[in-house]
C-alpha cells in the first residue's frame, strides 16, 4: 500500500449520512396528549441484532407503576426471537401494551411516531439507526445506547451506558427512562424536528 494513501483519502473525503425522507417532516406534531401516559415506541426489525433480550430486560426493569404505553412495531419474520413473545406477555400483564407488530401503512406509522414521546433502541447492530432518526424527526426524544452511530446524533445525556451484563444495561436504560418520563414532554418536539432537518435529503 503506498505510503500516506489512507491519510490522503481522509483529506479528500467526507462522511455523508443516509437522508431522511421528506414525509417525516410533514404533518402536525402531537404536542399534547389526552391521557397522562408516556408513549414509547420500539420500531425495529424483530431480529436478534436489534436486542430483543435487552428490550425484555428493560421492560422488566421499569417500575410497573410508571404510566407508560409501549408500542412495539416493526418488520416481523417467520422465525423471530423468543424474547419478543415474552415482551408481549409482560406488557399485557401490566396493561401497558399499545401497538404490536408491523404497521403496513406508512401514514399510520408516521402518525404513531408523531403521537409518541420517546423512541427506544436496544440495538447491538445498526449502520445509522434510521428508525430512531425518523422518530426523532417526528418529535420523539431518543433513548439509545452509548454506542454505534448514536453518539453522532444523540446528546450524551440521552444515551444510556452499555454493559456486558444485560440486566445492568437494562437498569441503566430504566434510570434514564424514568428521568425522561418525569420530564417535560412536548416543549422540545419542534426543536428536535428542526435539529433533524439537517439530515433531510434537500439539506444533504
Amino acid at each position: 500500500v503506498p505510503a500516506g494513501i489512507v491519510e490522503g483519502f481522509r483529506l479528500r473525503s467526507a462522511w455523508v449520512p443516509v437522508g431522511l425522507s421528506e414525509d417525516v417532516f410533514q404533518g402536525e406534531l402531537a404536542l399534547s396528549h389526552s391521557d397522562l401516559r408516556v408513549n414509547l415506541v420500539w420500531n425495529h426489525r424483530w431480529e436478534y441484532d436489534k436486542g430483543p433480550d435487552l428490550l425484555l430486560a428493560l421492560v422488566k426493569a421499569v417500575a410497573p407503576e410508571l404510566k407508560l404505553c409501549w408500542h412495539i412495531v416493526g418488520q416481523r419474520f417467520r422465525s423471530e426471537p423468543a424474547a419478543m413473545l415474552d415482551v408481549k406477555h409482560v406488557l399485557e400483564e401490566r396493561g401497558c401494551l399499545g401497538q404490536w407488530g408491523p404497521i403496513e401503512s406508512r401514514d399510520r406509522y408516521l402518525y404513531l411516531l408523531r403521537d409518541s414521546d420517546i423512541v427506544v433502541s436496544t440495538a447491538y447492530h445498526d449502520f445509522q439507526g434510521l428508525a430512531v432518526l425518523e422518530a426523532w424527526a417526528c418529535g420523539c426524544q431518543a433513548l439509545v445506547l452509548d454506542r454505534l452511530a448514536y453518539p453522532e446524533f444523540v446528546q450524551a445525556r440521552w444515551r444510556y451506558q452499555q454493559d456486558t451484563n444485560t440486566e445492568k444495561e437494562a437498569a441503566n436504560a430504566a434510570r434514564l427512562l424514568l428521568k425522561l418520563a418525569q420530564g417535560p414532554r412536548a416543549d422540545a418536539c419542534e426543536l428536535r424536528r428542526a435539529q433533524a432537518l439537517r439530515l433531510s435529503w434537500p439539506s444533504l
